[in-house]
């Protein structure tokens, strides 16, 4: 399955015990369960034997899986897949690896590229920001953005890499409130997300990554809030 559009936030210096961070797994399918009926049902897939196993993502199920496959770097991870083909295939991928100095630990939802069916219902705007403030309500990252690869790859120095700073998307969640985001030319906004954060949102469309004037956006929010000294990755900090 090809997927390029994602739904994501990043984490560290953060450690709770495996049931804790097992709620904050069942609640997130909770909410995508209530967001489309395309997110009730998950799989586990299995790329040897190309079988899926149908998983309910409680908390005793998640308990045993992180207990029974503990992760590279000693942290959990659980990843699994609704069942379905592009444009309708969903990954959503959560794990801990706090254990594993400099590795975050993060919740990713990913899309298909093609934007239609399940893909097309996702990326509508408000349900885009209601998946993003989902996560930031469950899963309280240091920040979080829904994007594309094809906009990260702008961020990619000669060598390939991606700066150690955050990186904004489509929408981007700071932890910063409000009145510290300085003022951004239209069609950008800001939104409050709580007494703490903020959310960036660069275009009331759809991010398109083949449209100059999407990637000109997203670059002046970058340019703007690097300026302002907002967009230290609190990841690479500690």
């Amino acid at each position: 399955m090809s997927h390029n559009y994602y739904v994501a936030g990043y984490w560290s210096g953060r450690t709770e015990p495996d049931a804790q961070f097992a709620e904050r797994g069942a609640e997130w399918f909770r909410e995508l369960g209530r967001i489309d009926p395309a997110l009730r049902r998950w799989y586990d897939f299995d790329e040897r034997s190309r079988t899926a196993v149908e998983v309910l993502p409680t908390v005793d199920t998640l308990l045993a899986k992180f207990q029974r496959e503990r992760g590279w770097g000693g942290g959990n991870r659980f990843n699994v897949w609704n069942g379905m083909d592009p444009p309708d295939g969903v990954i959503t991928d959560f794990k801990s690896l706090w254990l594993a100095k400099g590795f975050p630990a993060l919740c990713m939802l990913s899309l298909s590229g093609v934007r239609e069916g399940l893909t097309r219902r996702l990326l509508h705007p408000e349900t885009t920001e209601r998946l993003l403030r989902e996560l930031v309500r469950i899963w309280e990252p240091d920040w979080a953005v829904a994007s594309t690869g094809d906009i990260l790859s702008l961020y990619r120095d000669a060598t390939g890499r991606i700066p150690k700073c955050i990186t904004c998307g489509w929408m981007t969640y700071l932890r910063h409130p409000r009145q510290a985001i300085p003022p951004l030319p239209k069609p950008m906004r800001v939104e409050p997300v709580g007494e703490t954060g903020s959310l960036v949102i660069v275009t009331p469309e759809p991010l398109d990554a083949s449209n100059p004037a999407h990637e000109d956006l997203v670059l002046q929010a970058q340019r703007i809030l690097g300026e302002a000294e907002l967009l230290e990755n609190p990841l690479y900090s500690r």
